[in-house]
């Protein structure tokens, strides 16, 4: 199983990635990215993400960031969860693997 990502709670999530079948980099062009963060037991919502692809496909196909601004309240020593779905212009849909976020407490405040 994949290593889980690190999060504090409070900061900002932001991930970039790159969508690839076969190891080929996908062109988003047209594609509507979709991410919802939830609770790996039980699947419970706990963020809808934004997710914005680069505007430049032709120099960087299949690239997308997904992005949650505030997450104070996620609850440190909480595993979460997230997969992207991909929807083509015709509306064939795919979906990523799940990526699993250990939640870390938040940063205490400098004196």
């Amino acid at each position: 199983m994949a290593k889980a990502l690190q999060h504090r709670a409070g900061d900002t999530f932001s991930k970039a990635m790159t969508w690839k079948v076969g190891g080929v980099a996908v062109d988003l062009t047209g594609y509507t990215v979709a991410c919802d963060i939830v609770t790996a037991a039980g699947r419970t919502l706990v963020d809808a993400a934004d997710v914005t692809i680069d505007a430049d496909q032709t120099t960087n196909p299949g690239k997308f960031t997904v992005e949650v601004l505030d997450t104070d309240a996620w609850s440190p020593g909480v595993r979460l969860a997230f997969f992207v779905r991909f929807t083509a212009p015709g509306g064939h849909k795919r979906s990523s693997p799940w990526c699993l976020i250990d939640v870390l407490a938040d940063a205490p405040e400098a004196a």
